[in-house]
């Protein structure tokens, strides 16, 4: 990987100082990246897909990683862990879907350590985009190498495909889309409050190099009290494993919204 400068940010708002580019033309993988347990952002600089002057810590953030439920609902810190949100008593009985998804996700380690906030901002896990050799589409090359009949594309989307056929990862993401949830990121520009369906953009909507709201530092995830929500229990049965690494990840989801 190339070298980085690393920085413990104090507060959202230095954390957004820290990840402002130098150049805000430059390629938006070469810019500074935000960090909260480092797993997929470890594994993106091994492989070049992101190369970053300067890697910002968010964990040292304090009360970023918080979960709390009053009058306004469930709110949930961006450091908060996986397994953190899993385990919450409030969210387990109120939430059970939500505590279900959260328990879905790799294993005793990965949870332990993995964000909220990086959950739902990980990259794609298409094999094409994660292998360094390949500059498809999405790095800013000429064509979608899953794109093709015959691809390795088994786990890439049937529905609204192109010009780039990746999907989302997040095992979180299907489960707060469904209770409504609001994602609050600050930038440069300020606060604002971004419903989490809206957080994610299409390649064919948005830009085909990012899959989020751009230059954001996301915070917190929040909704009202009186939205709750199960998980269709097939949904288990379409769980793809992921090579011998024995990693597994979301494609299909079978939400049921009780309001």
């Amino acid at each position: 990987m190339n070298s980085f400068q690393w920085a413990n940010a104090a507060t959202v708002e230095d954390a957004v100082k820290l990840l402002k580019p130098t150049d805000p033309k430059a390629d938006p993988d070469e810019k500074p990246h935000a960090m909260g347990g480092g797993q997929d952002l470890l594994t993106s600089l091994k492989a070049y897909i992101v190369r970053p002057p300067r890697v910002v810590n968010l964990k040292t953030i304090q009360g970023l990683d918080k979960i709390e439920v009053d009058d306004k609902g469930l709110k949930i810190g961006a450091t908060a862990t996986i397994d953190q949100l899993s385990d919450h008593d409030q969210v387990k009985s109120k939430f059970p879907g939500l505590a279900e998804a959260a328990r879905s996700i790799g294993s005793p380690q990965i949870r332990n350590l993995g964000t909220v906030g990086g959950n739902l901002c990980q990259r794609p896990r298409c094999w094409y985009f994660r292998n360094e050799h390949v500059h498809c589409l999405k790095k800013g090359g000429d064509r979608c190498y899953a794109a093709p009949e015959n691809a390795e594309n088994k786990y890439h989307n049937i529905l609204g495909g192109g010009p780039c056929h990746i999907v989302h990862p997040s095992d979180l993401a299907p489960a707060l889309t469904s209770l409504g949830a609001i994602v609050h990121v600050t930038s440069k520009s300020g606060d604002r409050a971004v419903p989490i369906a809206k957080f994610y953009d299409l390649p064919s909507n948005g830009s085909i190099m990012q899959e989020t709201v751009p230059q954001t530092t996301f915070w917190v995830c929040r909704w009202p009290p009186s939205v709750t929500f199960r998980v269709s229990r097939p949904w288990r049965s379409m769980e793809p494993r992921c090579g011998r690494s024995g990693r597994s990840f979301q494609r299909s989801w079978m939400p049921t919204d009780l309001r």
